[in-house]
């Protein structure tokens, strides 16, 4: 079985990996840890923090209920670790934060977009106003979406609530929209 491989595995060198992250070095840390889950034949996304005292290894889903089951029995697997906390999703951060992320990977900054928000059958649809200026492929445009809502809200909300979205590139939507805290504060609840 691949998930006991990759606890035995990851245990030990896990005080090492801590104190690198801790360190800064987050890409050995990284390398290190997308090796060992390719060799276990887990090709899963995941991303590194170091938190104050501790280490933390959130793997995310990407979006996909199937894949989110087996991301979760990998989770539920994991013996306890000093130093370390695991997550099935990705976890939600202050805004700030999220919108640092998002703009270090796209070059657009969040905060200074425009938004609708609008309830279907379906779930809940985010509009995202961004310049038609920008230099974003579709794909890279629907990357910036998700990457956003999945930092600023949470995976976990955004998969539980069924929170879609998309980019529409239009300098000045003529319908009303709000800023991203007041997007932010509507779509947590």
């Amino acid at each position: 079985m691949p998930a006991p491989t990759f606890w035995i595995e990851f245990a030990r060198d896990a005080t090492a990996r801590h104190e690198l992250l801790q360190s800064g070095n987050v890409e050995t840390v990284f390398h290190e840890i997308d090796a060992l889950l390719l060799g276990c034949a887990l090709p899963y996304c995941f991303e590194l923090t170091a938190g104050n005292e501790e280490s933390i290894l959130a793997f995310s889903p990407e979006g996909d209920f199937d894949l989110a089951t087996a991301i979760d029995e990998l989770v539920m697997a994991a013996p306890a670790i000093p130093n370390w906390v695991f997550h099935s999703r990705r976890q939600k951060k202050p805004l700030e934060d999220a919108a640092v992320f998002v703009q270090h990977l796209y070059l657009i900054d969040p905060t200074n977009n425009r938004y609708r928000i609008c309830n279907t059958a379906e779930g809940i649809r985010i509009t995202m106003y961004v310049p038609s200026t920008a230099d974003l492929s579709p794909e890279e445009a629907q990357g910036l979406m998700n990457t956003f809502l999945w930092h600023a809200l949470g995976e976990g909300h955004v998969m539980e609530k069924k929170i879609t979205g998309e980019v529409v590139f239009d300098d000045y939507p003529e319908e009303p929209t709000l800023g991203a805290k007041q997007l932010l504060e509507l779509a947590s609840s």
